[in-house]
């Protein structure tokens, strides 16, 4: 156990902070005494990725189109992910296919890369290099899973990309991948997680303002109540639950132990992250997807001043100088503050750059993107409500007992949903109608 602890302080990343324990010493403090679990040759079908994972290594516009079973993973995972890919650089799917053999086998692939690429092709590659690394030298480094409860399958603690080039790797070759190296562990410990995430790859500002919310979450959980991830259609409402910070404020003695965990500078970043939490819902999955960092963010928010009609025209702006569009806006915003410790930026540097013909506005990118997936959501909850409500008409005195508070329940969520469809509808067919060529379909 000592040469674990000295091999993991020696490793550490938060050595400057004083009197703060290390993320690796908490998590030594937490592991138990009687060494690593064993390793074992799990199925990838029989494991499912943490819902509530702070980094995404799948876009949300591409998980929300996954009906969360491991046998569809190709077909609502991978090849929607191909194919948005292929949209942003113009390539099919089966030209994408190639570059993506090319590159796991090892090959020379017909790919410009890009200093600055776009939010599939970076998702996609981190993905894809990493599956061409374990083809050729094997998992290192095995992930840890759990048994769900009641059920014959596992969840992800720390691995989901690896778990993922594993998917990848038993798509392109088959034979051979369908089994990782995993640790069965016995319960999930979220700040291990956080270590990991630390550790593999710098979180964008929304995985940060994720992993604030779930560790808060965890130390508030003695004396408050949170509802369950899958209670919520939106994602970030359940981290959103602890956006007032009037009402749930950070105990004494526990925000240095966030600020070490999450892998800050100094608290003062922890009340940013949690101004995050309150972002309109496109800032926030545009944002994770392009992998925006918080100083960026933090500019945009001070810019508009609370103004949510000037935010959304702030970020559309910084998007467009991602994507390479011509845009106009006075000097000051945020693209250049990309760096959490950079200044305010200008936007000179935009001046010159080339409208792309093959991108839609950000405006109108947003609106036609975000909002049929959020009604496509909406219309698979309510299909399985109302299955969910079917069934109950054949459970033994149940007969749908209108004072059933299981039946109460159930019904609200039915109507709410139902109600979440109707007015999506109305704002999808406001934005069919728009005659506003920047905004069309």
């Amino acid at each position: 156990m000592a040469n674990r602890r000295d091999k993991l302080n020696q490793s550490t990343p938060f050595g400057s902070l004083k009197r703060i324990p290390s993320a690796q010493e908490m998590l030594t403090d937490m592991a138990p005494d009687d060494g690593p679990e064993p390793i074992e040759m799990v199925n990838i079908f029989d494991i499912l990725p943490d819902p509530q994972q702070p980094r995404r290594a799948v876009p949300l516009s591409i998980l929300a189109g996954w009906n969360g079973e491991t046998a569809s993973i190709k077909t609502q995972l991978l090849d929607p992910w191909f194919n948005a890919y292929g949209h942003e650089v113009g390539l099919d799917y089966n030209e994408v296919k190639s570059i993506v053999e090319a590159v796991i086998w090892g090959k020379s692939p017909d790919r410009e890369e890009s200093h600055n690429p776009k939010p599939y092709e970076a998702s996609l590659f981190k993905v894809v290099e990493l599956a061409a690394s374990i083809r050729d030298q094997r998992l290192i480094n095995p992930i840890t899973i759990f048994n769900i409860k009641h059920s014959d399958q596992y969840q992800i603690e720390t691995g989901e990309r690896r778990w993922l080039a594993y998917h990848l790797l038993a798509t392109i070759e088959d034979a051979g991948w369908f089994k990782i190296p995993a640790r069965v562990i016995e319960a999930p410990n979220i700040w291990k997680q956080a270590y990991e995430n630390n550790t593999r790859d710098n979180l964008n500002a929304i995985a940060k303002a994720r992993q604030f919310a779930l560790l808060l979450m965890d130390i508030l959980r003695k004396t408050h109540h949170f509802e369950d991830f899958m209670e919520f259609r939106n994602e970030q409402d359940f981290y959103a639950q602890v956006a007032d910070g009037s009402r749930y404020s950070i105990p004494r003695g526990s925000g240095e132990k966030l600020v070490t965990a999450i892998g800050l500078q100094n608290p003062r970043q922890l009340r940013d992250l949690r101004r995050l939490l309150k972002l309109p819902p496109e800032i926030w999955q545009e944002a994770d997807e392009r992998n925006w960092r918080e100083g960026r963010l933090r500019q945009m928010l001070e810019e508009s001043g609370g103004d949510d009609d000037k935010l959304m025209k702030l970020f559309e702006a910084e998007a467009m100088h991602d994507d390479g569009i011509e845009y106009s806006v006075p000097i000051g915003t945020a693209h250049a503050a990309d760096d959490d410790s950079v200044p305010i930026g200008t936007a000179e540097s935009a001046k010159h750059e080339k409208a792309s013909p093959t991108r839609k506005p950000v405006k109108a990118r947003l609106k036609n993107a975000i909002l049929p997936r959020q009604f496509e959501r909406d219309l698979k909850h309510a299909a399985k409500m109302t299955k969910a409500i079917d069934r109950l008409k054949f459970v033994p005195n149940t007969n749908l007992n209108r004072n059933d508070p299981k039946v109460v329940s159930l019904l609200a969520d039915y109507a709410n949903t139902l109600r979440a469809i109707a007015d999506n509808t109305d704002r999808l067919i406001d934005l069919l109608n728009q005659g506003d060529d920047s905004d069309s379909v």
